[in-house]
């Protein structure tokens, strides 16, 4: 998320990927699939650790080229 680049999740090692599997790295890899065909930016609401691993709350919204 801080990087603006959730596509790097597909190199994950596989014990960190399979931990992930059931809290969502299969939408997080589509959500950064889609972010690569169009330029975006991150806005982290929250992240918080309140039961377990943690979870984050984000909006992303589409630049707007200068022109």
């Amino acid at each position: 998320m801080e990087a603006n680049d959730l596509f790097r999740l597909i190199d994950l090692d596989d014990r960190r990927a399979h931990d992930a599997a059931i809290d969502g790295l299969w939408q997080a890899l589509m959500l950064g699939g889609a972010l690569l065909e169009r330029p975006t930016h991150g806005n982290l609401l929250g992240d918080e650790a309140p039961a377990y691993d943690g979870a984050l709350v984000a909006t992303w919204e589409a630049c707007v080229a200068l022109r």
